[in-house]
């Protein structure tokens, strides 16, 4: 059964695949394969909660498979797992440091994030970075590294970040020194 969520909208969750590493997903020659994927409707609650069991995450996919949708519909829901989080829109952090796009952020009225949603550092405290690929190739060395220096701050925290497949192969050496799990949405 879909999601029925805050805003009177159903959302049909996307078929997920978690990889312990880049080179696990790298080499999944049979990422579609029927018997390799599942479903979040297959027990919905525990394959959103997969998501919490690896404290650094890479949610990819290619345009139009749903990431940014995925990631705001998973705040939505983490009050239900005990969690509180944002999803931001990584490529328009500008100068500031993660930690003041942040706090800035969650003061605006139309930011996803869930009611109570306040940045600690601990394991219920999830942030959501949207688009790590769109964002201009001229700041995204520094972007990283904002992003390691906050994943430094607030190691206890749960990160996960969207980007495109070809983006994540393209530019992985920036991410190689961090241990995030990789987690593909599938064709629908």
């Amino acid at each position: 059964m879909p999601l029925k969520l805050k805003y009177k909208t159903i959302y049909i969750p996307p078929t997920l695949k978690f990889y312990s590493s880049f080179d696990e997903a790298s080499k999944d020659q049979e990422y579609y394969s029927i018997n390799s994927i599942f479903s979040l409707y297959d027990g919905q609650d525990s394959q959103i909660k997969e998501l919490f069991n690896f404290p650094k995450n890479f949610v990819v996919a290619e345009p139009g498979y749903g990431k940014t949708r995925l990631l705001q519909e998973l705040v939505l829901q983490l009050p239900n797992f005990g969690k509180e989080g944002v999803c931001l829109d990584i490529k328009k952090i500008d100068k500031q440091t993660i930690e003041e796009y942040i706090l800035k952020k969650v003061q605006i009225d139309n930011t996803i994030k869930t009611e109570n949603f306040k940045l600690q550092n601990n394991e219920n405290t999830v942030i959501c970075f949207d688009a790590l690929d769109e964002i201009d190739q001229r700041y995204l060395t520094n972007t990283v590294d904002k992003i390691k220096e906050f994943s430094r701050q607030y190691k206890n925290i749960i990160l996960i970040i969207s980007s495109r497949w070809h983006h994540c192969q393209k530019y992985y050496n920036l991410f190689s020194d961090l241990p995030f799990r990789y987690c593909r949405i599938s064709l629908f």
